[in-house]
């Protein structure tokens, strides 16, 4: 198994992505799997039960990630309660809000701008700053940060979202050219339309057909997909890869 006894910890478990991600590291044989929520704590303790049940222990753990002392107190928790940290998958993020997403940019306002900012970037820089102390006196572990298509090339809507994601790309370089001479990597997943209940919500049939006909394959992705690259990239597997953002969206986006 990939994961074998590796203790790993997904933000933004209560997600699609971030829940699918969680049970495919459970079924390659984590010893434990922590996930981490904020608004929505049922779907989190589905998330830990499909991890418990796959064979892992699963937990699930309320955390603001817009504070850096919350997730310290998270890392803490983890390394207390199962000894290391080898891995983290950092989904959580600023949920579809149609009024950043479609707003006018001359009408975008300070808090329009700083809640992905806050939410998916600063998010992912204060959970990386809890766990590397961790894998450094490891010297091993892998990060696995989120980006998206538009972080990478740009796009005429959500430019508040594809600013935040384009820094994160950004983030996972500059932190896999520090850390790599310490035995850590860091890598990032560029998803494009992927059929998660966020992303579909409120999607007209007219734009789901648009969406899915931009891709090469001519479809959504689904979670498991990008679970699948995600688990790749914890695993030993990617032992020589770090630094890079794969881009998983069907063939949209060529790099």
């Amino acid at each position: 198994m990939r994961l074998q006894e590796k203790v790993i910890l997904i933000t933004g478990g209560s997600g699609g992505l971030g829940s699918a991600t969680a049970v495919r590291c459970a079924q390659e044989g984590a010893k434990a799997v922590y996930v981490t929520y904020f608004g929505s704590a049922p779907k989190a303790e589905l998330t830990a039960r499909a991890v418990t049940e796959a064979g892992s222990v699963g937990y699930a753990l309320k955390v603001d990630l817009r504070s850096k002392a919350e997730i310290v107190r998270t890392a803490d928790l983890i390394k207390e309660r199962s000894g290391r940290i080898d891995g983290v998958a950092c989904y959580a993020g600023y949920p579809m809000d149609k009024e950043i997403w479609l707003g006018d940019f001359l009408a975008l306002t300070e808090e329009h701008l700083r809640k992905p900012v806050d939410a998916d970037l600063l998010g992912s820089l204060f959970t990386a700053q809890a766990v590397l102390p961790f894998m450094l006196d490891q010297k091993a572990g892998s990060i696995v940060l989120v980006s998206s298509t538009p972080g990478l090339v740009g796009d005429i809507a959500g430019i508040p979202y594809a600013l935040a994601k384009a820094a994160i790309a950004n983030l996972a370089k500059c932190l896999a050219k520090v850390y790599g001479p310490s035995g850590i990597r860091v890598n990032a997943i560029s998803p494009g339309s992927i059929a998660t209940p966020a992303n579909l919500a409120g999607l007209s049939g007219t734009d789901y057909e648009m969406l899915a006909n931009e891709t090469s394959l001519r479809r959504f992705g689904t979670p498991l997909e990008v679970a699948n690259l995600a688990i790749h990239l914890l695993s030993d597997e990617s032992s020589f890869r770090t630094g890079q953002i794969d881009v998983c969206d069907g063939g949209t986006v060529f790099r």
